[in-house]
């Protein structure tokens, strides 16, 4: 029994692990179709199969493996970063009741305005229980996005110069990355409290957000600056959970026991809930849902 066991604990990993390398090439391809990575990506063998996108997707995965100490880290994290996804589900659901109200609906949820709130805190409580080391994880892994951001996608896509691009792109990999090491290390791989160290992520971490901000709003247009101003609030977030999960009972320097610390975690969500909803903007994809539901019998 126990060898089956064994062979088992080999074998199922190993099949969703196959499954999951096709989805992520197949993720990479459509995200490289839309233009945002390069067509490279775009590339398949005489079998159809978009092998630099697999090649990617193979790399990438492989990478995530480094940080995490054990499988069971691996997955925690993973499970964090799924639940995180969800944060969003409410604050769409009411933002396009705000912003696109003429929007042909086949279905209309009633009482969207108890149940969205209720979602965003749901998810966000997950993740907060999830503990400091998956929140700390989480919070550096959504931030590394900002180098993509405006490293690649700023510049192709937002006329952002070139230059600048590169030099934002270092910079958040630089307040983000270097800090977040040592912290780990400092910490005793996040076992053991370093008030210091910790103050010196926050304000390395808020400090990229501030850079990125800045220099939007001084290089971009207009109607870009306003779109990264409504999506300011998840930053907000980040950092606020960043905070709380250090500071709480599931924390590694605990001043806001269980089940205050719950109960802030609470406030958080619903905080932040009703500032996305609130500079939440009507974009151009909004109107271009719109006119494509119109023709919808």
């Amino acid at each position: 029994m126990s060898i089956i066991l064994l062979l088992d604990s080999v074998i199922s990993p190993g099949g969703s692990g196959w499954i999951y390398v096709g989805t992520s090439t197949r993720v990479v391809y459509g995200i490289s179709a839309d233009g945002y990575f390069s067509s490279l990506l775009l590339r398949v063998n005489k079998r159809g199969i978009p092998i630099y996108s697999l090649v990617l997707s193979v790399i990438v995965g492989s990478l995530f493996l480094i940080p995490f100490p054990s499988w069971i880290a691996l997955i925690g994290f993973l499970s964090a970063i799924g639940v995180f996804n969800y944060i969003t589900s409410g604050i769409v659901l009411q933002s396009l009741r705000k912003t696109g109200k003429d929007i042909n609906r086949l279905y209309k949820l009633p009482a969207a305005s108890i149940f969205a709130p209720l979602a965003t805190v749901s998810a966000g409580l997950i993740i907060y229980w999830s503990g400091f080391t998956y929140d700390f994880y989480l919070v550096v892994a959504a931030l590394l996005g900002l180098p993509i951001f405006f490293a690649y996608y700023a510049n192709k896509f937002l006329n952002l110069k070139k230059s600048l691009s590169i030099i934002l792109g270092i910079s958040n990999i630089a307040l983000v990355l270097i800090p977040s090491i040592l912290f780990y290390n400092y910490t005793e791989s996040l076992s053991s409290p370093n008030n210091f160290w910790f103050l010196i992520t926050l304000l390395s971490f808020t400090g990229a957000v501030l850079l990125d901000v800045v220099v939007s709003m001084k290089f971009l247009v207009y109607e870009s600056r306003k779109e990264i101003l409504a999506g300011l609030w998840i930053f907000v977030y980040l950092l606020g959970l960043y905070i709380i999960s250090y500071f709480g009972g599931f924390g590694l320097y605990v001043l806001i026991p269980f089940p205050w610390d719950t109960i802030v975690a609470i406030l958080l969500g619903l905080g932040i809930h009703y500032l996305a909803v609130k500079s939440s903007i009507r974009t151009r994809a909004i109107d271009e849902i719109i006119q494509s539901s119109s023709k919808v019998v």
